[in-house]
């Protein structure tokens, strides 16, 4: 007897490439971490050597996420474990109340990640890290961290600081980073700016103060032509549909001027930079500290206001899996004739290919080599200088990269570009 059976197939070429545009938050602090009290910092862009501390404000560290998507991957490393019988708990808050995206320390370990979890976020929600303590573990252990984020539209990343719960002043052309935590304003543009190492276009800037302006008075913020105003009793705003194209090597910060006398308040903030290359995104540091002009020195590579250091473990961030292409250095003042600054990524305190050298008369340098990074690994800046140049503050940012494509099945099961379908039926007998 003959039996017919119809199999329906298909057949998917599929790719291990990633399908979805990702961004790496690395972040990092050098102050010890308390043994009783529930601290907070923020999620990316802390600064080293006391600019941004622990602290018990959780509203002090929030910014803002200005675009929806997915964060995972926390990953944590501590230089001390907690000891025996403690923990430290990492998670992730969002508008001051914890989440599932969250690791523990244990005992002797030094390392943490939250495995499989995510978080779903949405634009104008603010973010923050909590570090709780069960027991009383050890009070002399940095800590560093990282997040994967996963925008829901492609090419979408995300830029973000505040003014870690200092005032933003209350009047007009003071000056502040978008790209991390500062707990001061300015007037100075260089120590506030971040130099783009790639093109795209800054869209969907929200804003939010802890008190009102108050009757009568504004508080206007502006980076570059997306802008938007909080009045009277307002505690928020966002840009609308405000865009304005960015070119690689272009510098923005985040002004803010004011009508009337506001109340003091302090202020956190984010903005969407969508990049013409998909899985390219921005990773920036800014200073108002100057070089030293004859010992080498080191430098985070996410923060709003930074002190360089001469011991690089005082200045690393926690970086995840990616590729790290390009660096961009602007200074505000040249290093002078026969003077030079060098500068390099470090991975794992190793020097890397990737350096450029600012001499004589000039004040800005970039360089490109694909330096592959491994999750867990540490990153920092190193500044070498040569035959005591001027004193100088810095800003400098990185282009790190993801791929993206490939083809194969998307998050929503849609065949990605790359990817081939064939349909058929099978008949045995």
């Amino acid at each position: 007897m003959r039996k017919l059976i119809f199999l329906t197939f298909l057949i998917l070429g599929i790719s291990t490439t990633a399908f979805a545009t990702e961004q790496i938050l690395v972040a990092g602090s050098d102050d010890t971490q308390q043994s009783t009290n529930t601290e907070y910092l923020a999620i990316a862009g802390n600064a080293s050597l006391n600019q941004t501390n622990w602290t018990t404000g959780e509203t002090n560290r929030r910014t803002v996420i200005p675009t929806a998507g997915v964060l995972s991957e926390l990953r944590v490393e501590a230089t001390t474990g907690p000891g025996t019988g403690n923990t430290r708990v990492y998670t992730v808050m969002i508008d001051g109340g914890a989440t599932a995206l969250a690791c523990t320390l244990s005992a002797a370990e030094t390392n943490c990640n939250s495995a499989a979890t995510t978080l779903t976020v949405s634009a104008n929600e603010a973010a923050s890290l909590r570090n709780a303590v069960t027991s009383a573990p050890v009070s002399t252990g940095d800590a560093h961290w990282s997040l994967k984020f996963t925008p829901t539209t492609s090419k979408e990343t995300i830029i973000m600081g505040g003014s870690a719960g200092a005032s933003i002043g209350t009047t007009s052309n003071v000056r502040a980073p978008m790209h991390g935590l500062r707990p001061s304003v300015t007037s100075s543009t260089p120590n506030t700016s971040v130099r783009f190492p790639t093109a795209g276009t800054l869209e969907n800037m929200y804003i939010k103060v802890e008190t009102a302006p108050g009757a009568g008075t504004t508080r206007v913020f502006q980076y570059g032509s997306v802008d938007c105003t909080i009045s009277n009793a307002e505690t928020e705003c966002n840009s609308d549909t405000d865009t304005q194209a960015v070119v690689a090597g272009e510098d923005y910060w985040l002004e803010i001027d004011v009508t009337g006398t506001p109340a003091a308040s302090q202020g956190e903030w984010g903005v969407q930079f969508t990049t013409t290359t998909d899985g390219e995104f921005v990773i920036a540091m800014s200073t108002n500290n100057a070089h030293h002009g004859s010992s080498t020195e080191y430098s985070i590579l996410s923060a709003g206001q930074n002190t360089w250091s001469g011991t690089i473990t005082n200045s690393d961030n926690l970086m995840g899996e990616m590729t790290i292409s390009d660096i961009y250095v602007k200074l505000d003042n040249d290093p002078s004739s026969g003077d030079s600054y060098a500068y390099t990524l470090m991975q794992d305190a190793g020097a890397t290919l990737l350096t450029c050298t600012i001499s004589n008369t000039e004040t800005e340098c970039n360089g490109a080599s694909d330096i592959s990074i491994s999750n867990d690994e540490l990153g920092s800046t190193r500044v070498v200088p040569t035959s005591n140049p001027d004193s100088a503050d810095a800003q400098i940012s990185y282009l790190g990269k993801i791929a993206v494509g490939g083809g194969g099945i998307s998050a929503t099961g849609t065949i990605v570009e790359g990817g081939s379908i064939f349909e058929g039926n099978v008949i045995l007998q």
